[in-house]
């Protein structure tokens, strides 16, 4: 079950790290002349949908190779609001 295998890697994970993690896939956005039976395609909404379980700061980068990305997992939650562009937002916060 290779989807309990990324939630169970990505939780251990988690556990582990202070600052962040980040792991890399290979995406089901991918032309099906290229698909490869002995491969598994990650769906990346799916993937930033559980990384999100773990932390607000999330990035998802999906331009450096093709049928590939990675999810970076920030698990810093804090920021210093004298560096924030919009201070007039923070209310909303």
């Amino acid at each position: 079950d290779n989807w309990a295998f990324i939630e169970n890697t990505m939780s251990k994970f988690n556990q582990c790290a202070s600052k962040g993690f980040a792991l890399n896939f290979i995406s089901n956005k991918v032309d099906e002349s290229h698909k490869q039976d002995h491969l598994y395609y990650t769906d990346p909404v799916a993937v930033i949908e559980l990384a999100y379980s773990f932390s607000r700061r999330v990035t998802l980068r999906n331009d450096y190779m093709p049928f590939e990305f990675t999810i970076f997992v920030d698990k810093r939650d804090n920021f210093d609001s004298k560096k924030v562009i919009y201070n007039k937002y923070l209310k909303y916060c």
